[in-house]
């Protein structure tokens, strides 16, 4: 049930599309972009794993995370300030926008999967009572370090 909690979870922190960006929340200074640091989930797993060959490894699939969460940020910063472009055009179509969003999505569509294997590839790597503390710091480290999350409670405050 957890499992089905996290690729939820996943889902909705970065398949939901923000159409409504604007220019600030998609490029601001608080962009975080490439530069992912997954500190909780780094903090729990040298906290709560003892055994430092399994530690090592799942250190070593936060690295992962982290290049595949920003490289999702990168491509996020991109299609969401060139979808507000498009749409604040008066002369651009629906079909315009629409093409912006199929782009955009087949170019985060295998990173989220890759993401997701990460988070399953550390479950092969923790105990069970390792895990719940591991998978909830996996969570909150991809919501505090999405560009796109952060971008829709931007825009939900």
């Amino acid at each position: 049930m957890h499992l089905v909690i996290a690729f939820a979870s996943i889902t909705l922190i970065l398949l939901i599309t923000s159409a409504c960006q604007s220019k600030k929340a998609a490029s601001g200074a608080a962009a975080i972009g490439g530069n992912v640091k997954m500190v909780e989930l780094r903090q729990v797993i040298h906290s709560q794993v003892p055994d430092l060959h399994r530690a090592t490894a799942l250190i070593n699939m936060v690295g992962f995370a982290e290049q595949e969460l920003g490289a999702i940020n990168e491509v996020y910063l991109k299609y969401s300030k060139k979808f507000g472009k498009v749409s604040a055009n008066h002369s651009k179509s629906a079909g315009d926008l629409h093409l912006i969003l199929r782009e955009w999505e087949g170019q985060t569509t295998r990173r989220r999967r890759r993401l997701t294997d990460a988070l399953l590839a550390m479950k092969g790597q923790a105990t069970a009572e390792e895990w719940p503390a591991i998978s909830r710091a996996f969570m909150n480290s991809v919501a505090q370090q999405s560009d796109r999350y952060q971008g829709l409670h931007a825009s939900e405050s």
